[in-house]
């Protein structure tokens, strides 16, 4: 056999190299480390002007204030817990999830309420099981329309009963 292929594979090889950029001038520094440290995260409150809408139109749209819910407010950083919220998209059955994905507060929390606000008027809460868990989940009732508003409120010790999520659920997302 020819030792001509093998060569010619290696030249191949090595020329990519070179081009990709892998190796860089004799000079040029490696990579660096810097080690900064980062400011507490700020938080801005944002007024949103009152929305009119007509008396056949029922749109449902978060509020500053948070109803009689529960009140907002920033949970503390040891504390700290994340839920993700999602329509399922099934115009049959249309329903809202809302997952917890962990965080700092997980064994600290004794308890999640959450609160969904359909387009219809409907108002559904459930209470998501105690002790939480990552992957624990909640299914509540939905429309078909894009304003659908969930709010989720957890207790944590040292703090009361504190609005962590209240937004308008769209019924699907395409990106």
């Amino acid at each position: 056999m020819s030792r001509l292929p093998i060569a010619g594979f290696v030249l191949l090889v090595l020329g990519a190299l070179l081009v990709s950029g892998c190796s860089g001038p004799a000079g040029s520094p490696g990579p660096t480390t810097t080690t900064q440290a980062t400011p507490p995260p700020t938080t801005l409150l944002v007024t949103m002007p009152p929305v009119v809408s007509p008396v056949v139109s029922q749109t449902v749209v978060p509020t500053e204030a948070g109803g009689t819910f529960c009140t907002p407010g920033i949970l503390p950083n040891i504390y700290s817990i994340d839920f993700q919220v999602q329509n399922n998209g099934e115009s049959i059955n249309p329903r809202i999830i809302v997952t917890c994905r962990g965080g700092n507060g997980l064994n600290f929390i004794s308890g999640v309420n959450i609160r969904v606000t359909r387009s219809d008027g409907v108002v559904e809460t459930a209470r998501m099981p105690t002790p939480l868990f990552v992957g624990e989940s909640v299914s509540l009732g939905g429309t078909t329309r894009n304003n659908d508003r969930a709010e989720i409120c957890v207790t944590a010790p040292q703090v009361e009963t504190i609005e962590v999520f209240d937004e308008i659920i769209p019924f699907r997302t395409y990106n």
